[in-house]
């Protein structure tokens, strides 16, 4: 892997919340990854470190996914604000985000906001 992603803890959302936690059931293998691709960054929990996705390609905030990390328990999120790849994080560029070209949404509010 040549690239690294720290995630973000966040505080566990409320029932009141809609998210999609996952959480790894026991026993957790040495090597368990939420998910696995064939990329070349590792998004590792902001707790601990543990590598929580594997060989991701691109990373976006995803609001509304939270990993808890089978190590120290911390609720992980995807970062809402990820910096350039050579300053250890990815993003997308500006041109390539969607809804489309200079066309600008009001952000919706989340529980990650």
């Amino acid at each position: 892997m040549t690239g690294r992603i720290e995630l973000e803890v966040v505080d566990h959302p409320g029932a009141d919340i809609d998210a999609r936690i996952f959480v790894a059931e026991d026993p957790v293998p040495e090597d368990h990854a939420f998910i696995r691709g064939e990329g070349d960054t590792d998004c590792v929990c902001g707790g601990c470190g543990r590598v929580l996705l594997r060989g991701v390609r691109g990373l976006h905030p995803l609001p509304g996914l939270v990993f808890v990390c089978p190590d120290c328990h911390a609720c992980n999120a995807t970062p809402r604000k990820l910096a350039h790849r050579g300053a250890g994080r990815f993003a997308v560029p500006a041109q390539q985000q969607r809804p489309g070209a200079g066309e600008h949404r009001q952000a919706v509010p989340t529980a990650f906001s």
